[in-house]
Protein backbone atom coordinates (compact mmCIF):
# COMPACT_ATOMS: atom_id res chain seq x y z
CA UNK A 1 0.00 0.00 0.00
CA UNK A 2 2.78 2.42 0.96
CA UNK A 3 4.70 1.55 -2.19
CA UNK A 4 1.65 2.29 -4.34
CA UNK A 5 1.20 5.68 -2.65
CA UNK A 6 4.88 6.56 -3.22
CA UNK A 7 4.65 5.51 -6.85
CA UNK A 8 1.55 7.67 -7.30
CA UNK A 9 3.32 10.66 -5.75
CA UNK A 10 6.40 10.16 -7.93
CA UNK A 11 4.20 9.83 -11.00
CA UNK A 12 2.40 13.04 -10.14
CA UNK A 13 5.72 14.88 -9.66
CA UNK A 14 7.06 13.61 -12.98
CA UNK A 15 3.88 14.71 -14.74
CA UNK A 16 4.05 18.13 -13.08
CA UNK A 17 7.72 18.67 -14.00
CA UNK A 18 7.08 17.55 -17.58
CA UNK A 19 4.17 19.96 -18.02
CA UNK A 20 6.15 22.75 -16.32
CA UNK A 21 9.11 22.22 -18.65
CA UNK A 22 6.92 22.12 -21.76
CA UNK A 23 5.12 25.30 -20.70
CA UNK A 24 8.31 27.29 -20.12
CA UNK A 25 9.99 25.89 -23.24
CA UNK A 26 7.07 27.05 -25.37
CA UNK A 27 7.14 30.41 -23.61
CA UNK A 28 10.84 30.81 -24.36
CA UNK A 29 10.32 29.77 -27.98
CA UNK A 30 7.50 32.26 -28.33
CA UNK A 31 9.63 35.03 -26.84
CA UNK A 32 12.52 34.21 -29.19
CA UNK A 33 10.19 34.13 -32.19
CA UNK A 34 8.73 37.52 -31.25
CA UNK A 35 12.24 39.02 -30.99
CA UNK A 36 13.31 37.50 -34.28
CA UNK A 37 10.23 38.92 -36.00
CA UNK A 38 10.92 42.33 -34.54
CA UNK A 39 12.49 44.79 -37.05
CA UNK A 40 15.02 45.83 -34.39
CA UNK A 41 16.22 42.31 -33.70
CA UNK A 42 19.71 41.48 -34.86
CA UNK A 43 20.99 37.97 -34.36
CA UNK A 44 24.46 39.20 -33.43
CA UNK A 45 25.55 36.14 -31.47
CA UNK A 46 24.13 33.68 -33.97
CA UNK A 47 25.61 35.46 -36.99
CA UNK A 48 29.02 35.81 -35.39
CA UNK A 49 29.00 32.21 -34.21
CA UNK A 50 28.18 30.92 -37.68
CA UNK A 51 30.76 33.10 -39.40
CA UNK A 52 33.49 32.24 -36.93
CA UNK A 53 32.69 28.54 -37.28
CA UNK A 54 33.00 28.84 -41.06
CA UNK A 55 36.21 30.82 -40.76
CA UNK A 56 37.66 28.36 -38.27
CA UNK A 57 36.80 25.34 -40.40
CA UNK A 58 38.24 26.87 -43.57
CA UNK A 59 41.42 28.02 -41.89
CA UNK A 60 41.80 24.69 -40.11
CA UNK A 61 41.52 22.81 -43.40
CA UNK A 62 43.89 25.14 -45.20
CA UNK A 63 46.57 25.56 -42.54
CA UNK A 64 46.44 22.03 -41.18
CA UNK A 65 50.12 21.25 -41.78
CA UNK A 66 53.27 23.02 -40.55
CA UNK A 67 54.32 23.54 -44.17
CA UNK A 68 51.23 25.45 -45.29
CA UNK A 69 50.93 27.38 -42.03
CA UNK A 70 54.58 28.36 -42.06
CA UNK A 71 54.47 29.42 -45.69
CA UNK A 72 51.54 31.77 -45.15
CA UNK A 73 52.09 32.96 -41.59
CA UNK A 74 55.69 34.04 -41.19
CA UNK A 75 55.21 37.20 -39.15
CA UNK A 76 54.41 35.71 -35.75
CA UNK A 77 57.64 33.74 -35.86
CA UNK A 78 59.49 37.02 -36.39
CA UNK A 79 57.82 38.74 -33.45
CA UNK A 80 60.39 39.57 -30.75
CA UNK A 81 57.66 39.64 -28.11
CA UNK A 82 57.64 35.88 -27.79
CA UNK A 83 57.39 36.01 -24.00
CA UNK A 84 53.98 37.46 -23.02
CA UNK A 85 54.01 39.85 -20.06
CA UNK A 86 51.41 41.78 -18.11
CA UNK A 87 51.17 45.54 -18.78
CA UNK A 88 49.90 48.27 -16.47
CA UNK A 89 49.01 50.90 -19.07
CA UNK A 90 46.28 51.04 -21.68
CA UNK A 91 48.83 51.67 -24.42
CA UNK A 92 52.47 50.61 -24.65
CA UNK A 93 55.13 51.12 -27.30
CA UNK A 94 57.12 48.04 -26.34
CA UNK A 95 56.12 46.22 -29.53
CA UNK A 96 57.81 48.91 -31.63
CA UNK A 97 60.69 49.38 -29.21
CA UNK A 98 61.53 45.68 -29.42
CA UNK A 99 61.77 46.15 -33.19
CA UNK A 100 64.04 49.20 -32.71
CA UNK A 101 61.39 51.45 -34.24
CA UNK A 102 60.74 54.85 -32.71
CA UNK A 103 57.25 55.70 -33.94
CA UNK A 104 57.56 59.23 -32.55
CA UNK A 105 60.53 60.12 -34.73
CA UNK A 106 59.87 58.09 -37.90
CA UNK A 107 59.15 60.27 -40.91
CA UNK A 108 56.20 59.57 -43.19
CA UNK A 109 57.16 59.28 -46.85
CA UNK A 110 55.07 61.68 -48.92
CA UNK A 111 52.51 59.97 -51.21
CA UNK A 112 53.68 56.47 -50.26
CA UNK A 113 51.08 53.72 -50.26
CA UNK A 114 51.88 50.30 -48.87
CA UNK A 115 49.98 47.38 -50.38
CA UNK A 116 49.47 44.45 -48.03
CA UNK A 117 48.38 41.33 -49.84
CA UNK A 118 49.19 37.63 -50.34
CA UNK A 119 52.57 37.25 -52.05
CA UNK A 120 51.26 34.76 -54.60
CA UNK A 121 51.55 34.69 -58.38
CA UNK A 122 47.74 34.58 -58.58
CA UNK A 123 47.67 38.19 -57.33
CA UNK A 124 50.31 39.67 -59.64
CA UNK A 125 47.68 41.21 -61.92
CA UNK A 126 45.77 42.59 -58.95
CA UNK A 127 48.95 44.24 -57.66
CA UNK A 128 49.71 45.63 -61.12
CA UNK A 129 46.29 47.30 -61.24
CA UNK A 130 46.75 48.70 -57.72
CA UNK A 131 50.17 50.15 -58.64
CA UNK A 132 48.87 51.70 -61.88
CA UNK A 133 45.77 53.15 -60.20
CA UNK A 134 47.94 54.62 -57.45
CA UNK A 135 50.42 56.11 -59.92
CA UNK A 136 47.64 57.81 -61.91
CA UNK A 137 46.57 59.60 -58.74
CA UNK A 138 50.11 60.66 -57.85
CA UNK A 139 50.90 57.94 -55.31
CA UNK A 140 53.81 55.52 -55.16
CA UNK A 141 52.55 52.07 -54.19
CA UNK A 142 55.07 49.58 -52.82
CA UNK A 143 55.07 46.03 -51.53
CA UNK A 144 57.56 44.74 -48.97
CA UNK A 145 58.64 41.74 -51.02
CA UNK A 146 60.05 43.96 -53.76
CA UNK A 147 63.35 44.45 -51.96
CA UNK A 148 65.54 41.81 -50.36
CA UNK A 149 66.10 43.39 -46.96
CA UNK A 150 68.50 41.64 -44.57
CA UNK A 151 67.58 41.18 -40.94
CA UNK A 152 64.21 41.05 -39.25
CA UNK A 153 61.36 40.79 -41.78
CA UNK A 154 58.75 42.01 -39.32
CA UNK A 155 60.85 45.06 -38.47
CA UNK A 156 61.02 46.03 -42.15
CA UNK A 157 57.28 45.49 -42.66
CA UNK A 158 56.28 47.49 -39.57
CA UNK A 159 58.69 50.29 -40.45
CA UNK A 160 57.15 50.47 -43.94
CA UNK A 161 53.67 50.65 -42.40
CA UNK A 162 54.80 53.48 -40.11
CA UNK A 163 56.33 55.41 -43.03
CA UNK A 164 53.32 55.05 -45.37
CA UNK A 165 50.63 57.67 -45.67
CA UNK A 166 47.98 55.18 -46.74
CA UNK A 167 47.58 51.41 -47.05
CA UNK A 168 45.66 49.16 -49.40
CA UNK A 169 44.81 45.69 -48.10
CA UNK A 170 43.77 42.85 -50.40
CA UNK A 171 41.69 40.63 -48.13
CA UNK A 172 40.93 37.87 -50.64
CA UNK A 173 42.07 34.48 -49.44
CA UNK A 174 41.90 35.71 -45.82
CA UNK A 175 45.67 35.54 -45.54
CA UNK A 176 46.77 35.74 -41.86
CA UNK A 177 49.75 37.98 -42.63
CA UNK A 178 47.47 40.52 -44.31
CA UNK A 179 45.19 40.79 -41.29
CA UNK A 180 48.14 40.96 -38.90
CA UNK A 181 49.67 43.87 -40.83
CA UNK A 182 46.27 45.54 -41.16
CA UNK A 183 45.84 45.35 -37.38
CA UNK A 184 49.20 47.06 -36.89
CA UNK A 185 48.19 49.78 -39.35
CA UNK A 186 44.87 50.35 -37.58
CA UNK A 187 46.62 50.57 -34.20
CA UNK A 188 48.76 53.39 -35.65
CA UNK A 189 45.69 55.24 -36.91
CA UNK A 190 46.52 54.63 -40.56
CA UNK A 191 43.79 54.67 -43.18
CA UNK A 192 43.41 51.32 -44.93
CA UNK A 193 41.47 50.78 -48.15
CA UNK A 194 40.10 47.23 -48.17
CA UNK A 195 39.88 45.41 -51.51
CA UNK A 196 38.11 42.11 -52.12
CA UNK A 197 36.74 40.12 -55.04
CA UNK A 198 32.95 40.24 -55.25
CA UNK A 199 32.74 36.44 -55.21
CA UNK A 200 34.38 36.43 -51.76
CA UNK A 201 32.14 39.12 -50.28
CA UNK A 202 30.37 36.63 -48.01
CA UNK A 203 33.73 35.57 -46.53
CA UNK A 204 34.73 38.97 -45.15
CA UNK A 205 35.51 38.43 -41.43
CA UNK A 206 32.89 39.69 -39.02
CA UNK A 207 35.12 42.19 -37.20
CA UNK A 208 35.83 44.26 -40.33
CA UNK A 209 32.40 44.10 -41.97
CA UNK A 210 31.68 47.58 -40.63
CA UNK A 211 34.58 48.91 -42.73
CA UNK A 212 33.99 50.03 -46.30
CA UNK A 213 35.26 47.40 -48.70
CA UNK A 214 35.85 47.87 -52.43
CA UNK A 215 34.31 44.76 -53.96
CA UNK A 216 35.28 44.24 -57.58
CA UNK A 217 34.09 41.91 -60.34
CA UNK A 218 37.22 41.98 -62.50
CA UNK A 219 40.44 43.92 -62.94
CA UNK A 220 38.77 46.68 -64.93
CA UNK A 221 36.21 47.12 -62.16
CA UNK A 222 39.01 47.17 -59.58
CA UNK A 223 40.89 49.83 -61.50
CA UNK A 224 37.81 52.03 -61.80
CA UNK A 225 36.71 51.74 -58.17
CA UNK A 226 40.19 52.07 -56.69
CA UNK A 227 40.98 55.10 -58.85
CA UNK A 228 37.81 56.83 -57.64
CA UNK A 229 38.61 55.97 -54.04
CA UNK A 230 42.17 57.29 -54.29
CA UNK A 231 40.92 60.41 -56.05
CA UNK A 232 38.58 61.03 -53.12
CA UNK A 233 41.44 60.48 -50.67
CA UNK A 234 43.59 62.95 -52.55
CA UNK A 235 40.90 65.61 -52.90
CA UNK A 236 39.92 65.33 -49.25
CA UNK A 237 43.57 65.31 -48.18
CA UNK A 238 43.04 62.18 -46.08
CA UNK A 239 46.46 60.66 -46.58
CA UNK A 240 47.50 60.50 -42.96
CA UNK A 241 45.40 59.43 -40.05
Amino acid sequence: MVVEILLSIIGALVTFLTLYTIKHTRKAEKSLLERQNSPTYVGYSFIREQMEKESYNQNRDYYNTPETFGAFFTLFSENPMNRPVMVDSACTKSFYENLNINIDSEMVVNSQIMCIMPFLDDYDDVYRVIVESSRKQGFNCIRTDQENKPGNLLQYIVKTIVESQLLIAVIDNRNPNVFYEMGIAHSLGKSVILVCQQKDSSKVPFDIQSNRVLFYEDLTDLSDKLSKSLMAVKSNNITGS
